[in-house]
């Protein structure tokens, strides 16, 4: 996730098909089509890769960590969310290894149409997770109720842990009207 990857520059609208798909994606080859049936460890994931499902890209760094997510967020009912709590906990506890500090955050909520596992995770700071970004979220899950298209592009950048991100640029559309977000992964915004 080094300051020279290009997955953090130049944020790009995501735009959908009718079927939900993703129709410009950034990323490269090789192109991974991932199954919400198949959980996905962090210590699966490949470097420099784009992983795909409905409306959205995860792209990764050359270490193998989450970059970058783009795509166009939608409102999941409660019984069609699909959960991988042990990957999640793993992914929080690969963020300290010994407290309860950290938690196993989604990049994008599994209840506006993320992936529940693998690059959609990151070691997400308690205070961040349910503090600043999760307000973020909640005020997405509004504008969606409201009949509002709202699409995301999400990059991380690189901490003093390579697998720790300390901050996240967050460029939104809501109804096409952009905006630029820097979070810093201890729950406050810059």
């Amino acid at each position: 996730m080094g300051s020279q990857d290009p997955l953090h520059r130049e944020p790009i609208r995501p735009a959908v098909d009718e079927s939900g798909q993703l129709v410009n994606p950034t990323g490269r080859p090789p192109f991974i089509q991932l199954r919400d049936d198949q959980p996905m460890r962090y210590a699966e994931l490949l470097p420099s890769t784009t992983y795909l499902s409905p409306g959205f890209e995860y792209l990764t760094d050359t270490a193998a960590m989450p970059a970058r997510v783009r795509g166009a967020l939608r409102v999941v009912a409660p019984g069609d969310r699909v959960r991988h709590s042990t990957v999640q906990r793993d992914v929080g506890r690969s963020g300290d290894g010994v407290d309860d500090r950290y938690h196993g955050g989604h990049i994008v909520a599994v209840s506006l149409g993320g992936y529940a596992s693998g690059p959609n995770l990151f070691p997400q700071a308690g205070n961040f997770n349910q503090g600043a970004f999760a307000r973020l979220e909640h005020s997405w899950r509004h504008a969606l109720q409201e009949g509002c298209t709202v699409e995301v592009d999400i990059a991380l950048a690189e901490g003093d842990d390579p697998a720790t991100p300390s901050f996240l640029i967050v460029t939104h559309w809501e109804d096409g009207t952009e905006e630029t977000l820097t979070f810093i992964n201890e729950g406050h915004m810059l």
